[in-house]
């Protein structure tokens, strides 16, 4: 029993290759870490400029089906609220 308490204290405490490596992993993690942020941050830039973007051309869209309504052949008044409706849904959607 004694044995196998001493080997357990023995195998805990780190050698200084040991330690040397954990180190050079911890220097390396971080500096994969400051990578990773800067990956990630740049990533949300360019979605928040996409969503930016699909919101204006959703309403240009929804302005272009808005001025056929008012100007095309078949407009009339059933054309008109299905066209506010589906503005209302591409709103709703973003």
């Amino acid at each position: 029993m004694q044995q196998a308490t001493s080997v357990n204290v023995t195998r805990k405490s780190p050698s200084f290759y040991g330690t040397a490596i954990l180190i050079y992993a911890l220097v390396h993690f971080e500096e994969f870490k400051k990578l990773l942020s800067a990956e990630v941050h740049k990533s949300m830039k360019e979605l928040g400029q996409m969503r930016e973007q699909k919101k204006a051309l959703e309403h240009q869209i929804s302005d272009l089906f808005a001025l056929k309504a008012k100007h095309g052949p078949n407009s009339g008044p059933n054309v008109r609220v299905y066209l506010s409706r589906l503005r209302q849904a591409l709103i709703v959607g973003a």
